[in-house]
């Protein structure tokens, strides 16, 4: 079996920004059974405004439209790689283009998840396998699919007791005892609440949290939040942008308070989830390491980006917070469908029943040969 691969990873996640694109070195070390791994390259490309709408809109459309754009999604992202490859001079020395594509539904307690994007134009356009469908083989097995990064923090960042993801959804691993070895949830939406009220300053984001900063905390909406039934679930859990839709929007048009103050206060909200997730976690679960090390956190995602939510955080958490690189703040999630492509050519477990609460680990991933 190869120890090293080459390999291209594609996310385009629920915040609708746009694709993540990299190209990363895996390397498997038989000594002592690790992985390491390197960026090449990277690459980002915002969405179009017709891409963009048509995404936001293909949950409302009928089944022939859903399946056309699927297919015409899947090319863009051929051609899109095309492009990558191309001015980064990788023809000829990929094993693999492993993609997530953009999830439409995502309902696993009816064992439902969907994402877009063909790979089989993928494979045809770029002229290497292209693996996708990183998440059904675990829904069929009755898991959440969902987080997809913990196994990756497993392995490349095993360093850091906690990973925390700052992108639409914020979500969390934590690295435990045998025979569990790691956990992962959803905590809450983080991105996609925050660039919907930024939008109302005609911002895509709210850059380093300036907006949020000159606002204030409403306690009734703070708390009302912190009362959403999701939040009394045990994990595993997962999220969507459906849950932001129909139990959060809702919550804030009653409030009708200004942007800034929504800001302000879903800040807060979201620091103090993060806080009492570490705090549950480390009451309910066995440390891996019992040494005397700091508890360290490494943050990513591009909410890691805004520096007054970063305060927040650390101000309600009882870890060390890090913030990662920056190739790693913005293109870790894309490393992780890379990597899960990996273990998917290897045949070994690229979704762990400890995080997802699936029957069994499950080998996830479709695989087009050009």
């Amino acid at each position: 079996m190869k120890k090293s691969y080459c390999a291209v990873g594609l996310m385009s996640g629920t915040s609708l920004d746009g694709v993540d694109m990299v190209c990363a070195q895996f390397t498997y070390h038989n000594t002592d059974k690790t992985w390491t791994y390197k960026i090449l390259k990277t690459g980002y490309i915002a969405y179009p405004k017709q891409w963009k709408r048509r995404l936001s809109l293909l949950v409302k459309k009928n089944a022939i439209t859903y399946h056309k754009t699927h297919t015409f999604y899947g090319h863009y992202l051929g051609e899109l790689t095309n492009e990558f490859i191309k001015k980064n001079n990788l023809s000829g020395k990929l094993d693999f283009v492993a993609l997530h594509g953009h999830t439409v539904f995502h309902d696993p307690h009816d064992l439902v998840t969907s994402q877009i994007g063909d790979g089989a134009a993928v494979a045809y356009l770029t002229g290497v396998p292209a693996i996708c469908q990183f998440r059904t083989s675990d829904v069929a097995a009755h898991g959440q699919g969902a987080p997809i990064v913990p196994i990756t923090d497993l392995y490349l960042f095993a360093q850091h007791r906690f990973c925390l993801n700052l992108g639409g959804i914020a979500n969390i691993s934590a690295k435990t005892a045998p025979p569990k070895a790691i956990i992962g949830f959803d905590i809450c939406a983080n991105n996609l609440v925050l660039n919907h009220f930024a939008n109302y300053f005609g911002q895509e984001y709210d850059n380093e949290g300036q907006i949020a900063q000159a606002g204030q905390v409403n306690s009734g909406l703070f708390e009302e939040l912190n009362q959403l039934p999701f939040y009394k679930k045990t994990y595993p859990k997962s999220l969507d942008a459906g849950w932001v839709k129909t139990a959060l929007m809702p919550i804030f048009e009653r409030y009708a308070l200004e942007p800034q103050d929504v800001l302000r206060t879903y800040v807060e909200h979201i620091a103090y989830q993060i806080g009492q997730s570490i705090k549950n976690v480390n009451k309910t679960e066995e440390i891996k390491d019992n040494t005397n090390k700091a508890i360290t956190m490494l943050v990513t995602g591009g909410g890691a980006h805004n520096s007054f939510l970063m305060e927040q955080i650390a101000k309600h958490s009882p870890v060390s917070v890090i913030k990662a690189s920056n190739d790693i703040i913005n293109f870790k999630e894309a490393l992780a469908i890379a990597f899960c492509g990996v273990l998917r050519v290897r045949g070994q477990a690229n979704a762990l029943s400890a995080v997802t609460g699936a029957h069994r680990d499950t080998v996830n991933g479709c695989i087009y040969h050009p």
